[in-house]
């Protein structure tokens, strides 16, 4: 077949073939060789600093240990890009449970008996209340960022599904 492209249906650069359509490009794509052969890209996610690490269905898998790998690669995403969270991001990552932010416990009066059995109360201290007042105000801002890097950690997984996987998710 000659090279030449207004004689076939070929379209380089992602131009409009004979047909008005484009092909698709991209990772993980069929794409058209100059041939006319459809040749399998191998999918290596969107986000460049997962180093293609992606998330497949166990059918397009080419190790066991791709999960793990990815989720590894996902763990130093985290690291370098939300490395404030990374301690309340260890469950999420070992347990695959979103993380949670404890509220600060407010100190209050003990009430204890003494060696005679006489009940007698002990106020908190005037520094015990200053700590949980800075942690309370501390409390709203950290749950926020959380939540910032939870949603950005998501949006990176997301773009390192497989579509088969994505579909799969979907439905």
């Amino acid at each position: 077949m000659p090279d030449n492209n207004a004689n076939n249906n070929e379209s380089p650069g992602g131009t409009p073939n004979a047909t008005g359509s484009r092909p698709p490009r991209g990772r993980g794509h069929s794409v058209p060789n100059r041939q006319g052969r459809i040749s399998n890209m191998v999918f290596k996610g969107k986000v460049i600093d997962m180093n293609s690490n992606v998330f497949q269905l166990p059918s397009e898998r080419k190790k066991k240990s791709q999960f793990d790998d990815t989720l590894e690669a996902l763990k130093i995403y985290a690291l370098k890009e939300h490395s404030k969270d990374i301690a309340c991001l260890e469950t999420l990552f070992s347990d695959l449970e979103l993380p949670v932010i404890s509220k600060a416990i407010k100190p209050e009066v003990v009430i204890q008996t003494d060696e005679q059995g006489n009940l007698f109360s002990t106020a908190p201290d005037q520094v015990d209340l200053d700590l949980y007042d800075k942690a309370l105000g501390k409390y709203d801002p950290k749950c926020e960022r959380l939540n910032d890097t939870l949603r950005t950690l998501f949006n990176v997984a997301w773009a390192q599904l497989s579509d088969l996987l994505r579909n799969e998710i979907q439905q």
